[in-house]
């Protein structure tokens, strides 16, 4: 197999610390370094390389990630991490995604704005979506919305489900629906209907090729109900103790 390197005319790194979820024995969150590379070309095309770097019995090793290989990257709703988790077609196949924490929120935030705008720079996917996106929302309510291409649905050849890009978008709703020609509304948990304005951007995105206008500011609550349910077992037998 024949490489053909591309000529680089700047090179962007940004390093960090965060812990990444060890799918092998110890099976735990482990401290890792992680730096995040892109490159420039000279025709302006951007790609990157995500590393994660982690020791193991006193051996450095690290793993990297292709960002133009990333097909979501979603929070995971976590009690005790502000967690996310990066897919690619294979490690969707597998069920078997990179999760990464980071220490607080805002620092959890930052990573997911980057990350996702790098994925999206790669894959030069910027702007409004277009009126024949798909649009989607996760259990935890965040949206997300991918782009068909001509051989979605080709009968020859279709292009795999697991291989479709998807980029968060602001908001939160429990349910979203769209039509071929661009209406996005959806309901919040708390039964409030709300209407696609065709800004892009906000939320911990905002400010990373944000739109400029058409962001305003949604609120919504989602209730969690728990019951115990509790059993008492009364006292049998006596004893003189």
């Amino acid at each position: 197999m024949v490489s053909t390197a591309r000529p680089v005319q700047s090179v962007w790194v940004k390093t960090g610390a965060l812990q990444w979820w060890c799918d092998w024995k110890p099976h735990k969150w482990v401290d890792v370094r992680v730096a995040l590379e892109q490159f420039t070309g000279h025709d302006g095309a951007r790609d990157s390389i995500l590393f994660i770097y982690y020791v193991v019995h006193e051996e450095k090793k690290y793993i990297h990630l292709f960002l133009n290989e990333v097909t979501a990257l979603v929070p995971v709703l976590n009690e005790t991490k502000h967690s996310f988790a990066l897919y690619t077609p294979e490690r969707t196949r597998q069920r078997w995604p990179v999760r990464l924490a980071a220490t607080t929120e805002q620092d959890m935030n930052d990573w997911l704005a980057l990350l996702s705008l790098s994925c999206c720079e790669s894959r030069k996917v910027q702007g409004r979506p277009s009126p024949q996106a798909i649009w989607s929302v996760t259990c935890k309510g965040d949206i997300f919305v991918s782009e068909p291409s001509l051989d979605l649905e080709a009968h020859e050849h279709p292009l795999p489900c697991d291989q479709m890009f998807w980029r968060q978008m602001g908001g939160h709703l429990r349910v979203v629906e769209a039509n071929s020609r661009g209406v996005v509304w959806g309901l919040g948990y708390d039964h409030t209907a709300w209407v696609y304005t065709g800004g892009y951007g906000g939320g911990c995105f905002q400010g990373l090729a944000s739109s400029t206008s058409n962001i305003y500011t949604q609120s919504d609550v989602k209730c969690v109900h728990i019951y115990e349910n509790q059993r008492w077992n009364p006292v049998t037998g006596y004893t003189s103790r």
